[in-house]
């Protein structure tokens, strides 16, 4: 992988989306420990259908190589005759024509598979090594796959023969780790070490050499202890040095790395049956389905063309695999066959240009002038996952809204009790501060829609503008601090802190700290809903502390505690939307108000049929 380096911006990355989305429920458990076994290798999946999704994959193979195989026998750049060979690309255009092959078997692939696999040596000065070690281990990775399927020898060779290159980018800077090239021996990058513990996986799938196997434990423990958010199991890119001080890029939060670090987990819990892999791929998938950095709105990213074409391709093959997985709880898999599912039927609605067949980087839009080889790549992938899985095929609306209707009275609100105290704390938002006057902000809409009924509801509204987390904390501020709002003996408490800690310039992980401490003060179980942060125009730096925040709200907080806020009001730069702004780019209007309020409603709804 060439073209993304280590100082890239992740804006320059992403790419503008149209506003969709998706209702996700996400189930958050106990991380369980098992003890390690030595359990059966996975062998190739195979599917055997006649899908929407297995024809419109057929589609896509067959103009995938009508449009981009070369006259040297491999894949060019372009649909438009670009003919520049990259290396990694057709890595992965042989595992989607061994994709093609399990699905249908038809025998037509094999020679495509052979002749590709053969004309990258040649087209690469008639040598399999190059000194990007990520493109040896993405051949490698598929060489052992054509093993699988084939039998033939002679990919075997290819792989073991790579492998052993690979091995010798591990080097103890920075602990550890395969650098990603050979001539920057002091940078070590996710792109590197995920496929590389993959590839060493993959061989141990077909040699059952457990020397293979403690590679791929000891690529994925420092991966693990070095690159990757323990919060929110989001992988970062790279760590170098700077000045002499190792600098880990904790800004960059690509797909392709969190792709390859769940495939590791996933299959190093086939392999060892150590549940602690399995809860770490959950952790990290559950996250990215929530994360600003990687999705809006419930579709996965634009990351561009280049090589951040292949990004989503990578992660949605290996998602794939842990959907695969038996031993996910049925709820994490529904929820994960339910995200790749709006992907899934997103692109063949808005991202595919059906004359052509042929895919953008936006998956929520028609290709413009041209697509990538690695662009089309990730589509076709899309496509061959979702026949594999045998996704359901749904009509997609533009603009898909949550279901947010409003009964005029709460007439499901049982009125067995006759009081109902719900606290709320939090500062300016839930203050008031925003809207044309204070009635129409969202906590006396919610009080008024409350009392609408016959039930007596009280609202004890202790929110205070400026206020953060730290304020809330039982030694924080006296008269609106979580200790006054127990001194209520609330049934219900909710949280509402947009921005104020970014402000402050406090990061996502000690906001997360001062939560627990919050929470660790409420003895009793009262239920705690918690809002996601709202945007801001800030400066980037803050605004990168906002989208962490959302990122480990969602990891922190069990999700039917969470109110989305976030996705409603936030820009494709993660700033407030102008038909949101109140005119300060700080504090919501009227209309966001509404729309808070009808979340909350929403939210709450469980337990308002129960209070």
């Amino acid at each position: 992988m060439k073209s993304i380096s280590s100082n890239l911006s992740l804006a320059g990355l992403l790419k503008p989306y149209l506003p969709i989305f998706i209702l996700f429920t996400l189930g958050f458990h106990s991380l369980v420990f098992g003890k390690e076994k030595r359990s059966s290798a996975p062998s190739l999946v195979t599917v055997e259908n006649n899908n929407k999704w297995s024809q419109l994959a057929n589609s896509l193979q067959e103009s995938t190589y009508k449009n981009y195989l070369g006259e040297k026998g491999v894949f060019i750049q372009d649909n438009k005759g670009q003919d520049k060979f990259h290396y990694w690309w057709n890595a992965h255009m042989v595992d989607i024509l061994i994709d093609g092959y399990l699905r249908t078997k038809d025998k037509s692939y094999l020679p495509k598979i052979k002749d590709l696999v053969r004309g990258i040596k040649i087209s690469n000065q008639d040598n399999f090594q190059i000194f990007f070690n990520d493109d040896m281990e993405w051949l490698g990775i598929a060489c052992v796959r054509a093993y699988q399927a084939t039998g033939d020898e002679e990919y075997k060779q290819v792989a073991e023969y790579l492998w052993e290159e690979i091995k010798k980018g591990w080097t103890e800077v920075h602990g550890g780790g395969i650098i990603w090239r050979t001539d920057t021996p002091e940078e070590k990058n996710a792109c590197s070490n995920g496929p590389g513990a993959l590839l060493a996986l993959n061989l141990y799938n077909i040699n059952n050499t457990q020397a293979e196997l403690e590679w791929a434990k000891k690529i994925f423990e420092w991966q693990k202890n070095t690159l990757v958010d323990p919060v929110t199991g989001l992988v970062w890119d790279n760590i170098s040095y700077q000045n002499a001080e190792p600098v880990i890029n904790k800004e960059l939060v690509l797909s392709y790395n969190q792709g390859t670090y769940i495939g590791a987990a996933t299959q190093l819990f086939n392999h060892t049956g150590n549940k602690e892999y399995l809860e770490e791929a959950w952790k990290t998938t559950k996250s990215l389905i929530t994360s600003p950095k990687l999705t809006y709105e419930g579709i996965l990213r634009s990351e561009g063309q280049g090589d951040g074409g292949l990004f989503k391709g990578i992660l949605v093959r290996n998602l794939t695999l842990l959907a695969e997985n038996p031993s996910l709880e049925n709820q994490r898999k529904e929820s994960l066959l339910n995200f790749l599912t709006y992907n899934a039927n997103t692109l063949i609605t808005f991202g595919l240009d059906k004359e052509e067949m042929v895919v953008g980087p936006n998956w929520a839009q028609k290709p413009k002038e041209h697509t990538d080889l690695s662009t089309q790549l990730s589509g076709v992938m899309m496509m061959e996952m979702a026949a594999r899985l045998d996704l359901k095929q749904k009509k997609i609306k533009r603009y898909c809204q949550k279901n947010d209707k409003i009964h005029e009275k709460p007439h499901f609100i049982n009125l067995s009790k006759e009081e109902v105290v719900i606290a709320v704390l939090g500062s300016s938002t839930a203050e008031g501060i925003g809207p044309s006057k204070k009635e129409n902000a969202w906590v006396p809409r919610f009080m008024d829609y409350l009392q609408k009924s016959d039930t007596n509801f009280k609202i004890i509204n202790l929110a205070k503008g400026g206020f953060t987390t730290a304020d809330l904390l039982p030694g924080g501020h006296p008269d609106k601090n979580i200790s006054k709002a127990l001194s209520y003996n609330p049934d219900a408490i909710i949280i509402n802190l947009p921005s104020n800690d970014a402000a402050q310039g406090r990061s996502a992980t000690d906001q997360i700290e001062n939560y627990r401490k919050i929470f660790s003060s409420i003895k009793n179980e009262i239920p705690v809903w918690v809002t996601t942060p709202q945007p801001r125009n800030f400066e980037k730096a803050k605004v990168n502390i906002q989208k962490d925040m959302v990122d480990a709200t969602y990891a922190f907080f069990d999700e039917e505690f969470i109110i989305d806020l976030w996705t409603y009001f936030s820009t494709e730069e993660s700033l407030i939307k102008k038909e949101y702004d109140s005119g300060d780019g700080i504090h919501l209007n009227d209309e966001a108000h509404q729309l808070i309020f009808k979340r909350v409603v929403f939210s709450l709804s469980n337990f308002l049929k129960q209070a």
